[in-house]
C-alpha cells in the first residue's frame, strides 16, 4: 500500500511540474487581442491608453492588429474591454 501511495505521489508531482511549465510557456506568447478590422482610430487610442495604464505589454503586428501576452489576457479583458 505504501508503494502505491509513493508512486501516486510521484506521478502527481510530475504532472504538477508539467502543468506549471506549460502555463509559463503559454504566458509569454502573444495573440491577437484586437483586430484592425473591427476598431476605429478612437477606440484604438482608448485601448492603447487603457493598456498603458494597466501596464499590459502589447505589440502591433504587420497587419496593424494589437497583440498582448496570454498571461495579461484577464487584465486586458477585465479592465480594457
Amino acid at each position: 500500500m505504501k508503494k502505491i501511495a509513493g508512486i501516486v505521489f510521484i506521478l502527481l508531482f510530475f504532472m504538477t511540474l508539467l502543468i506549471n511549465y506549460n502555463q509559463n510557456i503559454k504566458g509569454d506568447k502573444y495573440y491577437i487581442y484586437s483586430s484592425h478590422h473591427n476598431s476605429t482610430e478612437e477606440s484604438r487610442a482608448s485601448l492603447f491608453s487603457c493598456l498603458k495604464k494597466e501596464e499590459v505589454e502589447y505589440k502591433i503586428d504587420e497587419k496593424n492588429n494589437i497583440l498582448i501576452k496570454h498571461k495579461d489576457a484577464d487584465t486586458a479583458v477585465g479592465r480594457c474591454a
